[in-house]
């Protein structure tokens, strides 16, 4: 920055001003808190960080706080950055670039309900919102937690993966990965996160298509650049793989600080959470109705279940084999097997864990680890509650050598076809008390009560008890090493 790019004005005692605030700002402890200038704006305290070009006026302050209440008094100055007693002001939020000798500052804007309705808000990280005053889109959590303000809701929903729409009410945020339909609801401010807008952590693994056809897989955190041939200024990552896509021979891109490298290779991982990578695939785009989720662990209980036997696993083709299946999820694991299961995975991991490529050359889960889909077109799995005279007791442990119902039966269409009415109605026939289904398609019975040490509290969902029954897979038959128990009325046995 030269300070004679534009006039500057000295100011005799620096900016006469009013503190809003109780602390003085400084930097690095003020560093992203929210400073109130005399006349009621409000900006974000950026320490290290400088948003260049775009100047329109300067000042000497005696200091940074001075400088954000001059921005305040010039028509149109968004932007501040103060260095030495020299204040910069810019008329346009261009793209942050580190710079440890300047103390940025971002001018919130003001949003209210209903005048800012179907406005934009961009957040710091560049990603964009519409805002939707007096709608939600029910269903759909991640989860609800406080903030100060609208602005600041959004502002987690931007570093919260697989956020993408937001309900505001007075100090409670709730981050949502459906984007179901908005309905009337006059106490809530929605923000809907706007479609091919690139931020990270939000958009990992996501697919970003150029305007010439070329699709790459968004990587953050991650980079795989190996034989650079080029580099150029990008004001985004937009931008950036925009530009890879437009030269003869880039495979990989990588932007950081407003520069975009470019490579003919993309190489193994090495994790750099500065980078935001895009890596050139040739991939099928998922089905309608299919979202991804996050990276999760796949213990030896298999978080799901069933194998899907498919050539050329893609996360595409392994979603489509669930769903002719009538499974709801689906998974990826070391880069070339398909899973899938009626109950979402319990356990999320870093997303750098799955980072083995399948045949679209996409992250396709790693060792124990899966890349998850989701398919809203098929229904969740549950737990049966009653049936004819029997009604559900509790998920409980077992062990082969020890059942916790001693009786294994066989049902009519065999345990590769099995339901929790088959196993309860040969239950019924041969008088037992107490009845259960296990690993999808094993029928045990008893009249003798299970100990009650082997009753696992809470969700049976989550205690493991999430295993489809193999004959309806929308119900769930037990788990691994785990007994879905039904009891019988004995007074009105059918």
């Amino acid at each position: 920055m030269k300070l004679l790019d534009f006039p500057f004005q000295l100011l005799a005692a620096g900016l006469a001003i009013r503190r809003s605030n109780a602390v003085a700002v400084s930097c690095p402890a003020s560093n992203n808190t929210i400073y109130t200038s005399a006349n009621n704006n409000r900006f974000i305290v950026e320490c290290g960080f400088d948003r260049p070009a775009n100047d329109v006026a300067g000042a000497f302050t005696d200091n940074y706080e001075a400088c954000l209440e001059y921005c305040t008094l010039n028509m149109g100055c968004l932007t501040v950055a103060f260095t030495g007693n020299a204040c910069y002001m810019r008329n346009i939020i261009n793209p942050p670039r580190y710079d440890n000798t300047i103390w940025g500052g971002r001018l919130i804007s003001t949003i209210s309900c209903p005048a800012s309705n179907n406005t934009i808000y961009v957040t710091r990280n560049g990603a964009r919102y519409v805002i939707e005053c007096g709608f939600n889109r029910s269903w759909g959590d991640i989860s609800s937690l406080r903030t100060d303000s609208y602005e600041s809701c959004l502002e987690v929903c931007t570093q919260t993966p697989g956020c993408l729409d937001v309900s505001f009410t007075t100090d409670t945020c709730w981050l949502k990965n459906v984007l179901n339909p908005p309905l009337y609801h006059p106490n809530v401010w929605g923000g809907r996160l706007l479609p091919g807008t690139i931020s990270c952590p939000t958009s990992n693994n996501t697919m970003y298509t150029t305007t010439s056809g070329n699709r790459y897989v968004v990587e953050c955190g991650i980079d795989r650049l190996g034989n650079e041939f080029h580099s150029f200024y990008a004001k985004n990552y937009d931008a950036c793989v925009e530009g890879c896509s437009r030269i003869v021979g880039c495979f990989y891109a990588t932007f950081v600080d407003n520069t975009c490298h470019i490579s003919n290779i993309a190489k193994s991982p090495v994790y750099n959470n500065t980078i935001w990578g895009g890596r050139l695939v040739t991939g099928t785009p998922l089905p309608p109705g299919v979202s991804t989720l996050d990276c999760m662990v796949d213990p030896p209980s298999r978080a799901l279940p069933y194998l899907s036997q498919v050539s050329g696993v893609a996360p595409w083709n392994c979603a489509v084999g669930c769903r002719k299946l009538g499974y709801r999820y689906a998974g990826i694991e070391y880069g070339s097997e398909c899973w899938c299961g009626s109950t979402r995975p319990v356990v999320s991991t870093v997303y750098t864990d799955c980072n083995m490529p399948c045949s679209d050359n996409l992250p396709c889960g790693g060792a124990n680890r899966l890349s998850v889909t989701m398919d809203n077109n098929v229904p969740e799995g549950t737990i049966r509650q009653s049936y004819k005279s029997w009604t559900v007791l509790s998920c409980y442990s077992d062990v082969t050598t020890a059942r916790t119902l001693a009786t294994s039966l066989i049902t009519p269409a065999g345990p590769k076809n099995m339901t929790n009415a088959d196993c309860l109605n040969i239950c019924s026939n041969q008088d037992f008390t107490y009845c259960g289904t296990e690993h999808g398609g094993e029928c045990y019975g008893s009249n003798t009560q299970p100990a009650q040490v082997r009753a696992l509290a809470g969700d049976p969902i989550q205690q493991g008890c999430y295993y489809p029954c193999t004959g309806k897979v929308s119900e769930l038959c037990g788990g691994s090493d785990r007994i879905i128990v039904y009891e019988v009325n004995t007074a009105a046995r059918v």
